[in-house]
């Protein structure tokens, strides 16, 4: 006579196994295939640090996983976790898939590139050195022999991008120039925008 048995498998894909006699049942043989359970589903996480950068300044992103046989961020296949330095020039939304057997699960991050305002000499440096500074610096023997009267004196003490460019230091805090500049944090940092974010244009 027939008997049946009941066999739980949990981490066994395919699992031959060959009955014998159990408790006083007749000896059988035979074989029986196994399937174990699919796996868990997946996990993913994603995020980006900063979410918001300049336009031309980097986040990077960082990620783990688990249960995944494959793993893909923005469709290239990357490691279980790990991170990676991304620099867009406009705003960015970044997925990272997790897949196995059982499905997949996707997490995104978004990293949000802000407009940086641009800043000309004629419109926005002018009117500072104008109003405080070309009473020194200016005339057929300017202090210093800077003559900051035009674009072309000023741009001699300036490297466009170069965040260490003289007249940069010259306005900040200890420098030469940073006493005569009625509002001093304001009118420096519009000084250093215009060299370091904007690349010092004259218009």
């Amino acid at each position: 006579m027939m008997r049946s048995i009941s066999v739980r498998v949990t981490r066994v894909r395919n699992l031959v196994i060959t009955m014998i006699a159990v408790a006083g049942l007749s000896s059988c043989g035979g074989d029986m295939k196994v399937t174990a359970p699919p796996p868990p589903m997946p996990t993913a996480m994603l995020n980006a640090n900063p979410a918001s950068i300049n336009s031309g300044q980097s986040s990077t992103l960082s990620w783990s996983t688990s249960n995944a046989t494959t793993i893909t961020l923005n469709g290239a296949a990357v490691a279980a976790s790990g991170s990676q330095m991304v620099s867009p020039t406009a705003t960015t939304t970044y997925s990272l898939v997790a897949t196995n057997a059982t499905g997949s699960v996707t997490s995104t991050a978004t990293v949000t590139v802000m407009a940086v305002q641009r800043l000309t000499y004629n419109t926005d440096i002018a009117p500072i050195l104008n109003s405080n500074c070309i009473m020194c610096h200016s005339g057929p023997s300017p202090s210093a022999g800077r003559d900051l009267s035009n674009y072309n004196g000023v741009m001699a003490v300036v490297t466009p991008f170069d965040p260490n460019s003289r007249i940069i230091q010259m306005t900040q805090p200890g420098g030469a120039m940073r006493g005569f500049l009625p509002d001093q944090v304001g009118m420096s940092d519009k000084n250093r925008r215009w060299i370091v974010d904007s690349g010092a244009p004259q218009q």
